[in-house]
């Protein structure tokens, strides 16, 4: 796994599942307009659990989950976060805290992310607006400083809008605009929580042009899937606990998410730990 695609990975979970996903034949991207139903984008409607209802309040619907879940985040703030992502025959562990809100200046990340598909531990900080990223030798060891406000500097650009994406909020709201189906299908304890599990099928193009990246859905066409089925388990507080990705043999995906609205520590490194170089100016190379 390349250079970037470390970046993306760390950044932005969501996107490393679109990038890593292969398609073929009728399941790949194709130019059409994402907002023409197809005959092979027929999913059922919104299904009730067997009471219609989870054990304290009333079932999501496809017309509310996203509001009452972005609603239910920004309120917590806060989150722990663990994926276990297997892509190409490489597996990847990554684990942090994170802070969300309305605007990029309110999201804080502090990730770490490791296993044979990256070659070594990276590690990611965002806070104020600022990237860092220890990228192991590629960065000698140290954090590499990226201002996400620098409109002059296109690495700047880039990761800013990956991490916009990985907002949970955010992630939530594009979802939506591709959302084709959503059911519940089950229910499950995790971490002595009790989840509904709801499976929602997404017309990808649609999702990715609502994220600001319809260019990379036109560039990638035939190479990511058509749609992509989530599985996620929300709590009766309307809180995300955990989703799953799986496309195939390609690609597998599973976060948990937990400690909502506890406190977390995400503060930028120290002086001496950060670079005093560009050591990713051959990311575009990469």
């Amino acid at each position: 796994m390349n250079l970037r695609s470390n970046l993306t990975v760390l950044a932005a979970v969501p996107l490393f599942a679109l990038a890593a996903c292969g398609s073929d034949g009728s399941d790949a991207v194709t130019d059409q307009d994402p907002t023409t139903p197809t005959a092979s984008q027929t999913t059922p409607e919104s299904e009730p659990t067997s009471d219609g209802e989870t054990a304290s309040g009333s079932a999501l619907t496809k017309q509310d989950f996203v509001d009452r879940v972005s609603a239910a985040q920004l309120e917590a703030q806060t989150a722990h976060i663990a994926a276990d992502i297997s892509a190409a025959g490489q597996l990847i562990a990554l684990e942090g805290d994170v802070r969300i809100g309305d605007t990029l200046a309110d999201y804080a990340a502090d990730v770490s992310m490791s296993g044979s598909g990256v070659g070594q531990n990276l590690h990611m900080v965002v806070v104020d607006k600022v990237l860092y990223l220890n990228l192991g030798e590629t960065t000698a060891n140290k954090f590499a400083k990226i201002d996400l406000g620098n409109i002059r500097s296109p690495m700047g650009q880039m990761m800013s809008q990956f991490l916009s994406s990985a907002d949970p909020s955010k992630s939530l709201e594009a979802m939506s605009k591709g959302v084709t189906g959503f059911k519940a299908v089950g229910e499950q304890n995790i971490d002595g929580v009790h989840t509904t599990q709801y499976r929602v099928e997404v017309d990808t193009r649609a999702m990715l042009t609502a994220q600001g990246m319809g260019q990379l859905a036109g560039a990638s066409a035939g190479q990511l899937p058509r749609r992509l089925s989530y599985d996620m388990w929300i709590g009766d507080d309307d809180l995300l606990r955990r989703t799953s990705l799986s496309v195939g043999s390609a690609m597998e995906l599973t976060m948990d998410i937990s400690a909502w609205g506890e406190p977390v520590d995400i503060a930028a490194p120290p002086p001496s730990q950060v670079a005093k170089a560009g050591p990713l100016a051959g990311l575009s190379q990469g």
